[in-house]
C-alpha cells in the first residue's frame, strides 16, 4: 500500500504509546482531543494502559485521580473496538509482515510483539 492509498474516511487506530503520551500532555493530547478523524482503540488493550499508569504518574508528576480524569476525557473522543472484532481479524493480522526495517521479510508478524497484532486486527480490513 502506498501513502496515497490510505483512506481518509477510515478510522485511525490509536496505540497505547499514543494514549500514554496524551496523558503526559503536549501536542499528542491536543491531537487526541481535537482530531477531526474518528479514533479507535482496542478495548482489550486497556490493561497496557493500566500497567503503565505508575510510570506516567512519576514522569508527569500526576496523581492517579488526574490520570483517570485525563483518560476519561481522552476516551470521549476515542471509540473502542470490541474484542470480538479483534478476534475475528486476529489470524489475518498475524500474517501481516513486520514493518520493522531489520525484520526478516519471510517471518510473519506473529513472531513479533503480540500486542501489536491486536492493533492491526482492530483496523477494519481494507
Amino acid at each position: 500500500m502506498s501513502p496515497n492509498d490510505w483512506q481518509a474516511d477510515k478510522p485511525l487506530i490509536v496505540d497505547t504509546n499514543t494514549v500514554l503520551s496524551g496523558l503526559v500532555g503536549g501536542v499528542t493530547r491536543k491531537l487526541l482531543l481535537e482530531s477531526d478523524r474518528e479514533l479507535q482503540y482496542p478495548a482489550q488493550s486497556f490493561d497496557e494502559i493500566e500497567r503503565n499508569k505508575g510510570v506516567i504518574q512519576e514522569r508527569a508528576n500526576l496523581s492517579a485521580t488526574t490520570i483517570d480524569t485525563l483518560l476519561e476525557t481522552i476516551f470521549k473522543n476515542i471509540s473502542l473496538v470490541p474484542k470480538s472484532q479483534v478476534l475475528q481479524y486476529r489470524e489475518e493480522a498475524m500474517m501481516v509482515k513486520s514493518p520493522h526495517p531489520d525484520a526478516n521479510p519471510d517471518r510473519p508478524f506473529h513472531d513479533r510483539d503480540e500486542s501489536d497484532v491486536v492493533f492491526l486486527a482492530a483496523a477494519e480490513p481494507v
